[in-house]
């Protein structure tokens, strides 16, 4: 809060000298009212006005939302829990008024203060309020003063007059960053404000009366008849080249889109018949060339930095992949000796082995020889065995014939007589 007021903390009002630089004076800076009015698309106002209160900038604002009569309850319901934190300075039209009576309307709520016109489908980064005010300060007859931005029409990057996607690989706050970077400070008079952001300085909306409702009572065009009129009356509208807005683009009008260009258009022919040739030399000169081209080229740094830091990191990886192949190699090298040594001695043991078995081959064929000239031997022992088994058989049985005979026992009683003499 802000003495009261929903938006940044800080003191009110603010000195800040850093817009300007060292050895400057310092300038008194009133709160900024940011008016973003709401009618449909619940998760693109969220991030629009969630981008707001994150910006990281020190100028005092005041994020003044209008409701104009939304459809959508969860988007209204979510925008009272946001007011009643105290986050946003919440109003309500009692029914649709449509953008232009909405803006002017908001406008009126503080007199005193600039103000940022800024879609509910639009996402800012960083600063950026910060930037848009030290143009301000810059020059007094700065009048209206728009970013770039992807889908800005004559603001738009990188090319003009196209909805362009955020370029590959980087995010809102990093190219914003880098805008500020290239192109801090400078901007380009321009034939027109585009209604996407648009910084309004209050002294050129009391003089001019704000937005002609009469002429582009729902909108479209009506920022074109604004900065025209301011233009004649001596005021600048600029490109402010040090900024970069996200605009997604006709979440509010949708399907009213076509009619309501056509409709401004046509009023514009009418009050304004010079604003066509006017837009067509700016196309033609393309003063805002140099500043994009700042931003691409910047770009382009940053990527060739980002592919010089990925080569040496490939290099250090190719480096750390070699070391260790080559530590595996030495490894597989003296895995590789070892094995060839165990091998060696292998067939060492190996050929020790084939000559034992050889010699125990020659001795086994030694026996087999020598029992291959036994068999016969053993042979003809049996048969001889047998033929004595058969003699003694004989023998036995002669004399067994004559222990049994007659002759042999009166031998016997013979000779024991004999002994008994």
């Amino acid at each position: 809060m802000v003495d009261g007021i929903p938006g940044r903390a800080g003191p009110n009002p603010l000195q800040c000298p850093t817009f300007w630089g060292e050895g400057k004076s310092t300038v008194t800076v009133q709160p900024v009212d940011i008016i973003v009015p709401v009618y449909r698309g619940m998760e693109v106002t969220r991030r629009c006005l969630e981008s707001v209160l994150a910006g990281t900038g020190v100028a005092p604002f005041e994020l003044v939302v209008v409701d104009d009569a939304s459809q959508e309850p969860a988007l209204s319901a979510w925008l009272d829990e946001v007011a009643a934190a105290g986050r946003i300075s919440l109003h309500r039209n009692p029914e649709n008024l449509g953008f232009v009576a909405t803006v002017n309307r908001a406008m009126a709520l503080h007199p005193e203060r600039d103000a940022v016109l800024l879609n509910s489908d639009t996402e800012v980064a960083g600063d950026w309020l910060d930037r848009l005010l030290a143009h301000t300060v810059a020059d007094p007859r700065i009048g209206t003063i728009t970013p770039l931005s992807n889908n800005g029409s004559i603001c738009s990057y990188p090319n003009m007059l196209e909805v362009n996607a955020l370029p590959a690989g980087w995010s809102l706050a990093e190219l914003d960053a880098l805008t500020a970077e290239v192109n801090g400070g400078q901007c380009v008079d321009i034939p027109t404000g585009v209604g996407f952001c648009l910084y309004v300085r209050r002294a050129c909306w009391q003089a001019l009366g704000g937005f002609d409702i009469a002429n582009f009572a729902r909108g479209y065009g009506e920022e074109c008849d604004f900065c025209r009129r301011a233009a004649k009356a001596g005021w600048r509208n600029v490109l402010a080249a040090d900024v970069f807005v996200f605009h997604e683009g006709s979440i509010s009008f949708g399907a009213e889109r076509e009619g309501l260009m056509a409709a401004g258009a046509a009023a514009m022919n009418r009050l304004h018949p010079e604003y066509h040739e006017q837009v067509m030399a700016f196309l033609r000169a393309d003063p805002a060339r140099r500043l994009r081209n700042n931003l691409t080229r910047a770009r382009g740094r940053h990527l060739l930095a980002d592919c010089s830091i990925a080569l040496e990191e490939l290099i250090a990886e190719r480096d750390a992949r070699a070391a260790w192949l080559t530590d595996k190699l030495e490894t597989r090298e003296r895995d590789s000796a070892q094995l060839r040594e165990e091998l060696a001695a292998t067939r060492g043991r190996a050929e020790e082995l084939a000559h034992v078995l050889a010699n125990a081959e020659r001795f086994v064929r030694e026996r087999e020889a020598e029992v291959a000239r036994l068999v016969p031997r053993c042979a003809a022992l049996e048969q001889e065995t047998a033929q004595l088994r058969a003699a003694l058989d004989d023998l036995q049985t002669r004399f067994d014939a004559i222990a049994n005979s007659r002759t042999w026992r009166w031998s016997r009683r013979i000779l024991r007589w004999l002994r008994l003499r």
